[in-house]
């Protein structure tokens, strides 16, 4: 954490689909969670972007333990990727505790846990991380939630190549 507000948290930039990322983090949750069913939209084509895989995968894999962590009493999340312009987006949705609009404003602080979080465990750390690491990648990262109903957070990332270039590259 501390090498990440330094700037001094080195990412090694590749080239990779997104895409076939999720497949495999997907794929290991479906064997790895008993309580949790993922149902996925992810499109037919390749989401190709630029960034750190491994850090991308924390992020993405910090969002998605949240959504089953925070929702007990659900037994499924979603996960939903698109492409509009020259930008993915990533959703995961579940139907868990869900935020107040007061706990939404402070969810992305450092060590910021939400009062009704008790017998959960976490240190408030997670979503900080994630949200410095989508930052980097010059990303937005957001959520949409209602207290009670769950919670849907999703990050918008740049495409590494244009949609005639990613044609192209098939």
């Amino acid at each position: 954490m501390s090498r990440i507000e330094s700037g001094q948290l080195n990412f090694r930039l590749e080239v990779f689909d997104i895409k076939e990322m999720l497949r495999e983090i997907i794929e290991t949750f479906s064997y790895s969670s008993q309580s949790h069913r993922v149902i996925e939209d992810l499109g037919n084509n390749p989401v190709i972007i630029r960034g750190d895989r491994q850090r991308i995968e924390q992020a993405i894999l910090n969002l998605i333990t949240n959504a089953i962590k925070y929702s007990p009493k659900a037994e499924e999340i979603f996960i939903n990727l698109e492409v509009v312009d020259e930008k993915m987006t990533l959703r995961v949705r579940d139907k868990g505790i869900g935020l107040t609009g007061e706990q939404q404003q402070q969810l992305f602080t450092r060590f910021y846990r939400a009062e009704d979080t008790k017998g959960i465990s976490g240190l408030g750390l997670g979503l900080y991380l994630t949200k410095q690491i989508i930052d980097r990648h010059g990303g937005i990262i957001e959520v949409s939630s209602e207290y009670g109903e769950g919670s849907e957070f999703s990050f918008t990332l740049p495409l590494a190549l244009q949609k005639k270039n990613i044609e192209k590259a098939i």
